[in-house]
């Protein structure tokens, strides 16, 4: 996997968890607690790809 694959699969990865909780990052119910990941990491990896909240 090349990294433009990698932050393809990361953006739509993201976009598709925040479009499950209707834009919510933390929280139980939030887009990082389905990604497994802390939502500062979420919110990282979102400002690099270039998405906003």
């Amino acid at each position: 996997m090349t990294e433009t694959d990698r932050k393809r699969r990361d953006r739509d990865n993201i976009l598709g968890a925040l479009a499950s909780t209707k834009g919510k990052i933390f929280g139980d119910d939030g887009a990082a607690q389905l990604l497994q990941i802390p939502p500062t990491t979420l919110l990282s990896r979102m400002k690099s790809l270039g998405l906003k909240k």
